[in-house]
């Protein structure tokens, strides 16, 4: 039958087929038919998830209901978590379909990327690995022993090498004959320049020892401590600790027991004790606290000076300033509460360290001098004796700072010293002769002349009362045994030290009598220490390097560790002798 024209019309309007058009509704129904099998997947699951509710719903009885239905308010949902323990058995199901739809997700996922490019990035679905919990004992034995195999399999090598530790390397030798005066100090010999490393570590160690030595106690312990720890070696009481805190003893050992080398004296320099504050003219007087470690500083500045002496900053305690009294002379009392302070005037100030309050004395009652400047306080602290005129010494109180007695010499007095017990006062004038005085009764009980005394116008006593030492303007120094001396009127001295060409400005024993240090103002660097009883002068030190300038005062601390320097820049130099306890 032929065609009819609304027939005919319409094949006319059906458009050609386009091969491209065609191929894309191709992947187009591919897509749909995977679209398909999900939402199939997923009302298999609603199914299964409904079946097992239902199958709960059986083995619940109707008190469980009513209660579920007042608590929640209706059925529980696809995902209650209260059936969860229910829900267990069907889970293994619910999870192997939920396995099935992300392999479909997967396939939508490969068909919607380009062949032609390369993935920006993946995404890991490995199932991660769990550490202890749901793995047994020897599932986690076998995992570490294989992460440690691996570990050892990729050790890396070592990232740097010590020069120090292989001799193979370059560094073979250290040069100390060049550079810096610190690697010089190490060299045993002028001419020897470099040394194997481990002869430097060596010698690195022994100047360390030798500035820093160990401690006496720990070198020679107690021996009754030794046998009480012996004694109870084995049981679980701590018996020589015990000893100890039962004892009243001082732990930090004062007596001065070790010796002193005679021919070597191991000191160095620290830093200056008034380095916080630099006096403004000559130190006259630098003198250490009989307690604590405090050094006191004056001068033509007219300033008092206090300093905390650690040995490393040592920090400015206080400073006082006294109007119109360039201090000449300057110490601590007995005590250490006070300083008294003394110039070229007919007044002298005494200075309340605790209160910070100084008080004016004027003059001494019955005494008419011209000027107070010169002084000595007694150990004891009992007296403090001036220097007078016409051969008088004026004894006064250390309390109240009133006149207790006069003391005359034939001819002058040029110098005076108190022995350590404070008993007696030894005094020597113009003409060379020493006096001995009885301070119980105030009399002399000795005197003898003074070997070529010429203007001397220092006298020492040391501290165990085995020496006396005498220094004249011609520089010799003469140093006396105290059991011939006090024996005889014309004794010999045991030596006459004449190192120094100038006058004797300063004489001082070391705290233990086993140093002695003379000084001269008028040439630099004039500074010597002698070593008791020997008498020998140490070589070693000071050098021609060291910086003493003009010395005008020195003090040893009283433990003797610490020795101080003051010259004529405003310094005090701090040096600390290794071999006794720092204050």
């Amino acid at each position: 039958m032929p065609p009819t024209n609304e027939k005919r019309k319409l094949a006319m309007n059906i458009p050609a087929a386009n091969p491209h058009v065609a191929k894309k509704s191709k992947h187009k129904s591919k897509s749909e038919k995977t679209a398909a099998k999900v939402v199939a997947m997923q009302g298999e699951i609603d199914r299964v998830r409904t079946r097992v509710r239902l199958e709960a719903d059986k083995l619940k009885d109707e008190e469980e209901i009513d209660l579920e239905d007042m608590v929640f308010g209706a059925a529980v949902g696809d995902g209650g978590s209260k059936l969860q323990s229910i829900l267990a058995g069907g889970a293994r199901h619910v999870a192997t379909t939920s396995d099935l739809i992300g392999e479909l997700v997967n396939e939508l996922d490969g068909e919607s990327v380009n062949g032609d490019q390369e993935e920006l990035f993946v995404i890991d679905r490995r199932k991660p690995t769990i550490v202890g919990g749901s793995q047994t004992d020897d599932e986690n034995d076998v995992a570490t022993d294989a992460v440690i195999e691996q570990s050892k399999s990729q050790q890396a090598a070592a990232l740097w090498v010590d020069t120090f530790d292989n001799d193979s390397q370059e560094l073979k030798a250290v040069d100390i004959g060049a550079g810096s005066n610190r690697l010089r100090k190490l060299r045993e010999s002028v001419d020897e320049t470099k040394i194997s490393t481990q002869e430097f570590e060596a010698r690195l160690r022994k100047q360390f020892l030798k500035l820093h030595p160990s401690p006496e106690w720990a070198t020679n312990p107690d021996p009754t401590l030794q046998e009480n720890y012996q004694q109870q070696e084995g049981s679980t009481s701590l018996g020589s600790v015990n000893a100890v805190l039962r004892s009243t003893k001082a732990m930090i050992d004062r007596n001065m027991r070790v010796k002193l080398a005679k021919e070597h004296l191991d000191i160095f320099r620290m830093t200056d004790a008034n380095d916080a504050s630099p006096s403004q003219s000559i130190v006259q007087s630098c003198k250490f606290h009989p307690n604590a470690p405090v050094l006191l500083t004056a001068g033509q500045d007219k300033t008092l000076r206090l300093f905390h002496i650690d040995g490393k900053i040592n920090p400015k305690i206080q400073s006082v300033f006294l109007k119109d009294f360039p201090i000449h002379c300057a110490d601590f009392s007995a005590d250490g509460r006070q300083v008294i302070l003394a110039g070229m005037k007919k007044h002298f100030f005494v200075y309340d360290v605790e209160g910070g309050q100084a008080e004016r004395i004027m003059g001494i009652r019955g005494r008419d001098e011209e000027m107070f400047n010169k002084f000595v306080v007694s150990p004891s602290g009992k007296f403090i004796a001036f220097l007078g005129r016409d051969g008088y010494i004026v004894l006064i109180s250390g309390q109240s700072k009133q006149w207790i007695a006069n003391l005359r010499m034939n001819g002058t007095c040029t110098a005076f010293d108190f022995s350590k017990d404070g008993r007696f006062l030894y005094s020597i004038g113009g003409d060379g002769e020493v006096y001995q005085w009885d301070l119980a009764t105030r009399q002399c009980v000795h005197r003898f002349f003074d070997e070529g005394a010429v203007n001397v116008h220092h006298l020492a006593v040391s501290p165990d009362n085995s020496f006396i030492a005498t220094g004249s303007s011609a520089g010799i120094v003469n140093v006396y045994s105290s059991s011939s001396a006090l024996s005889t009127s014309k004794p010999t001295p045991s030596r006459a030290l004449m190192n120094l060409t100038t006058g004797i400005s300063n004489l001082s024993f070391h705290p233990s009598s086993q140093a002695l240090l003379f000084s001269s103002r008028l040439k630099k660097d004039s500074l010597k220490i002698a070593h008791c009883p020997s008498l020998n002068v140490f070589a070693n030190w000071p050098t021609e390097s060291t910086p003493l300038g003009y010395v005008q005062s020195s003090a040893w601390s009283p433990g003797g560790g610490y020795l101080a320097v003051g010259n004529d820049k405003g310094k005090v130099l701090l040096y600390r002798a290794t071999a006794f306890g720092a204050c």
